[in-house]
């Protein structure tokens, strides 16, 4: 909602969604929003979304819910163990300019089979800025050291803000908007 308000105030092109689409009106044209679109003075537009993918976006949406839910769930159960050298490759390499390996690719088979890794876990809460008191509760857990944790309530707020993160940068990997 930030996003699209800061978009919005200040940029000449409004944004909205459609049952979880973005899109940009560029003069009369509803444009697919995509993150890295690019809309320049004249009205051209470099990087907008696909048309037809709200019914994938949601099913995806769907999919990066779930397994935010089922992955927080697995943490606070003690399930998710510190990063280590049997973590997932992709989740952990990154390339000279410090960008993940992984890809949509990737992503979607964490998705599908359900693969949980704290490595995962550790680039969400860094990249969309999880509260000190979050990534505390969250590294203690992993550590097997709840003590240290500020909560060990599945139902609490940092836990909700730990899926949060999780589930962003589930989609933002897949190039969906979050």
């Amino acid at each position: 909602m930030t996003t699209k308000a800061r978009i919005n105030e200040f940029s000449p092109f409004p944004v909205w969604s459609e049952r979880g689409t973005w899109y940009a009106r560029i003069g009369e044209q509803s444009i697919p929003f995509a993150d890295g679109i690019t809309i320049y003075p004249s009205g051209k537009v470099k990087g907008a979304g696909k048309a037809d993918t709200s019914a994938k976006e949601q099913k995806l949406r769907k999919a990066a819910n779930a397994y935010a839910r089922a992955f927080v769930d697995k943490l606070y159960a003690g399930e998710i163990p510190a990063p280590s050298a049997g973590d997932c490759w992709h989740c952990c390499m990154r390339d000279q300019d410090g960008k993940e390996w992984g890809g949509k690719d990737h992503i979607l088979s964490h998705l599908k089979e359900k693969y949980y890794v704290p490595s995962l876990l550790v680039n969400a809460l860094k990249a969309f800025g999880a509260s000190i008191a979050a990534t505390q509760t969250a590294h203690a857990l992993m550590l097997g050291q709840p003590e240290h944790a500020f909560s060990t309530r599945r139902d609490d707020f940092l836990a909700a803000q730990i899926q949060k993160c999780i589930r962003r940068y589930v989609l933002r990997q897949l190039s969906i908007a979050a």
